[in-house]
């Protein structure tokens, strides 16, 4: 049941927005990110709040379907996600990065089997250099890592893999690119493919993440 309920993890939306961000402003965003790989897929929409142009808190929510390798039923996916992250901003903002702590939370059903529940802790880092910069146009490589802490149970009961059925790891590289359509009004597309580091078997997923990010000054 690893490869089922840890595939929510692969996501590059966990780390939007105050990257986006110059100077110290705060900002407002709402983003919608979708993924897939050979055997799955998942919709996911975010709220993100940024203060300082440095701290995130963002509400991510999102769900997904499975294909069943091995039997003829379907998985269905829901996951929930809270977070709390800090850049930090050198040359001109020219380089960013970031750390990411967020509590997690995944539900797993079919009908022929039992029901699984996941919560736990995530972890991430960003780095996030920037490599073109115009008056309307910014464009930043992504490098993202997360680790996730998970504890999971089966109807109510305790269910354990010696597997490191716990853990997570994942590893994802984008391009984000930051159009701005006004001063303060931008709009984020982030392609990006990422990499589940505890399997190995339809572990590269494809997805892309579409913001509409507002920012303002705090005076």
């Amino acid at each position: 049941m690893k490869k089922v309920i840890l595939f929510f993890l692969i996501s590059s939306s966990l780390f939007c927005q105050s990257e986006f961000i110059e100077n110290d402003d705060f900002g407002i965003s709402g983003g919608y990110t979708y993924s897939k790989n050979e055997v799955s897929n998942s919709s996911a929409f975010d709220f993100v709040l940024t203060a300082f142009g440095a701290f995130d808190i963002g509400l991510q929510t999102g769900s997904g379907k499975l294909d069943n390798q091995y039997s003829s039923s379907r998985y269905s996916t829901s996951e929930n996600l809270v977070y709390a992250a800090y850049s930090v901003k050198r040359r001109n903002n020219n380089l960013v990065l970031k750390i990411l702590s967020g509590y997690y939370s995944a539900s797993l059903k079919t009908d022929y089997t039992s029901n699984y529940n996941s919560t736990g802790l995530l972890l991430g880092a960003g780095v996030y250099p920037r490599i073109i910069n115009t008056n309307q146009l910014s464009i930043r490589i992504a490098i993202e890592l997360s680790y996730g802490i998970l504890s999971t149970s089966e109807d109510g009961g305790y269910f354990s893999d010696d597997s490191e059925f716990d853990n997570s790891r994942s590893i994802s590289l984008g391009i984000n690119w930051i159009v701005d359509l006004t001063k303060n009004f931008h709009f984020v597309v982030s392609p990006f493919v990422a990499k589940d580091l505890t399997q190995s078997e339809n572990s590269i997923y494809y997805g892309v993440n579409g913001r509409l990010l507002i920012n303002f000054t705090g005076e």
